[in-house]
């Protein structure tokens, strides 16, 4: 293959691949597809807030979890996000946000 035809052809590729993004964007705009944000990390978060250097370390500080936890706006996090970090942290599966915050107000 000559040099020359070696450039046209990623020219001519390069070409595509913009038309083909162009056409992407274009659609995403006509159907209304929304980029959603992803809702913050949570375990990160709760680490962070308890002083803990290892999100590992959350199941040897409930307390300070749930303190933290009561202090959190909870809405900005997924049901599946809470459900995972309740399970990691107390050992506990609950299905609502709802029981989540009585599970956090029972006083054990």
């Amino acid at each position: 293959m000559s040099p020359y035809f070696s450039f046209l052809l990623g020219g001519l590729i390069g070409i595509l691949m913009t038309l083909l993004i162009e056409i992407v964007i274009q659609a995403n705009r006509d159907t209304g597809i929304q980029i959603v944000e992803k809702p913050p990390e949570l375990f990160g978060a709760v680490r962070q807030k308890v002083g803990c250097e290892f999100i590992s370390d959350l199941p040897y500080h409930p307390k300070m979890v749930k303190k933290v936890l009561l202090q959190m706006d909870l809405e900005k996090y997924t049901t599946l996000d809470l459900q995972d970090l309740f399970w990691y942290v107390f050992k506990v599966h609950l299905h609502s946000k709802k029981e989540m915050i009585e599970f956090l107000k029972k006083e054990e």
